[in-house]
């Protein structure tokens, strides 16, 4: 690293590792890529709609509500940060389905990819665990 900054400056306290990698850096886009500094892609400033801590108004109350499993939680997270491996669009929800207490839910990006979820696990017989815990606990509490 000094001989490098040897090569930038007489003095070597007055270069940083930042300043001797920056014109390394540039020396070799330069000299070894068809690609210069000036047409390097961009990445898209991403915007965010996470919030931490989201408040419903007195008017927003009647949002409908569905049930959701630790499990389902997980593999619906899954599904978004796999198709954030492949694609760098945004999914947005295409279809919903209620069915009982849970959801089925359809994500689709602006490139066609699709992510199918659904709120709750399924049980043997093709039913949904949490609407089958609902019916029990109505049934028999």
């Amino acid at each position: 690293m000094d001989r490098a900054k040897r090569c930038v400056s007489d003095r070597i306290s007055s270069v940083s590792n930042f300043s001797v990698l920056d014109k390394a850096l540039d020396y070799y886009l330069k000299n070894h890529s068809s690609a210069t500094t000036d047409t390097l892609p961009v990445p898209a400033k991403q915007t965010r709609c996470h919030k931490p801590y989201l408040y419903s108004k007195k008017s927003e109350t009647g949002e409908e509500m569905v049930l959701c499993t630790l499990s389902a939680l997980k593999n619906i997270i899954c599904g978004i940060q796999e198709h954030s491996t492949e694609c760098d669009m945004h999914l947005q929800v295409k279809d919903e389905t209620t069915i009982g207490h849970v959801k089925k839910i359809c994500l689709n990006c602006t490139k066609g990819h699709t992510v199918n979820v659904d709120t709750s696990p399924h049980i043997e017989g093709g039913q949904f665990l949490v609407n089958m815990k609902i019916i029990h606990a109505v049934n028999y509490h």
